[in-house]
């Protein structure tokens, strides 16, 4: 899990997060999936995507991001969470997606 959390900080404090954010994005929606179930590392994920948000001006992830950092904490410690969402804003807080092999755990 301190992996996840070192990943997510870096790409939150990047200069080229805000250049070119998607790959950015594309990285730390892996995040949130990988720590749904912690509720430490699964803040801080949050966190970092909140921070990209700002950066980049995107007032809708902005307030997505401010109220998933809100739930995810009690989400995960309660173990009510949509498994395999992405965390981002594009998608409903409350829909399960599909895991990918690369996020299942063994």
């Amino acid at each position: 899990m301190l992996g996840i959390c070192t990943c997510t900080e870096g790409a939150a404090f990047s200069p080229d997060a805000i250049a070119d954010p998607e790959p950015f994005w594309e990285g730390l929606t892996e995040a949130p999936v990988q720590s749904q179930s912690f509720a430490w590392p699964h803040l801080p994920t949050h966190a970092a995507m909140l921070r990209i948000a700002i950066r980049t001006r995107d007032n809708r992830e902005i307030r997505g991001q401010a109220i998933r950092l809100v739930l995810a904490g009690p989400g995960s410690l309660s173990g009510r969470y949509p498994e395999g969402n992405s965390g981002r804003s594009n998608v409903s807080m409350l829909e399960p997606m599909p895991v990918r092999p690369s996020n299942e755990s063994d």
